[in-house]
């Protein structure tokens, strides 16, 4: 019997700062070589959309780390320059695009004398203000306590076996504020020569500054090869 886990962007970002790591590759909508032209289009599509999710929850969290660290400078004996500190009640929504996610509320009530997920303890007046926003607050999109965590984005280039959609893919992910790529979607059913044309197009689209890695292939013909090539040549 076959079970599915249905997973959104914002589960899947949670995951990803529970385990840590380096580097991730954001979520993305995988198919074969050899799925039709509007499949490959919408897998490319979806991916972007989903990029851009992951990218708004890393921009979220980011701001809120900044957030903190200001409160603790702050809290260290720095009053004076306590006007830099950024407000309790911080805009820390996603600006996601239309198509996307509802954007996050603004952040929960701060208690005096405690620190939350939203920052260092606040005194009364801006607790108070904080607190007109609590009612709004979105549940189903919370953020993790610990905000200290940052990894680099590998963006995920997809499209299948249409050339025009993976170099769109690799363009449009070009733009994005992402430290690196992962080429995936690949071996599963193309020939070696197709397998070469594919990864050929999507790197010549790609900036050569940033790290590329070749999904599930183990070859070193790209920035990085992931841990299958130990099975591939032994």
């Amino acid at each position: 019997m076959l079970f599915l886990l249905q997973m959104t962007p914002k589960q899947y970002m949670e995951m990803i700062y529970s385990y840590r790591p380096d580097f991730f590759c954001t979520l993305s909508d995988e198919v074969a070589y050899t799925t039709g032209k509007n499949r490959a289009r919408k897998s490319c599509d979806r991916s972007l959309s989903w990029l851009d999710e992951c990218l708004a929850y890393v921009e979220a969290r980011t701001r809120l780390r900044l957030h903190q660290s200001a409160g603790a400078h702050n809290a260290a004996g720095h009053s004076s320059h306590a006007s830099a500190q950024p407000p309790v009640d911080m805009d820390l929504s996603f600006h996601l695009p239309p198509s996307a996610a509802p954007a996050v509320s603004s952040p929960t009530k701060s208690k005096p004398d405690s620190a939350t997920s939203d920052g260092p303890a606040s005194n009364g007046k801006a607790d108070s203000k904080s607190s007109a926003h609590s009612d709004h607050v979105d549940d189903d999109f919370t953020l993790l306590n610990d905000a200290s965590y940052h990894a680099n984005v590998f963006a995920s280039i997809q499209g299948g076996g249409d050339k025009a959609a993976r170099e769109r893919n690799a363009m449009e992910a070009a733009k994005r504020n992402v430290q690196g790529f992962v080429i995936g979607g690949l071996g599963l059913g193309e020939t070696p020569q197709q397998r070469r044309e594919i990864i050929s197009t999507v790197v010549a689209k790609l900036p050569p500054t940033h790290t590329r890695v070749l999904s599930g292939q183990g070859s070193p013909g790209t920035s990085l090869s992931d841990c299958v090539i130990v099975r591939i040549v032994s």
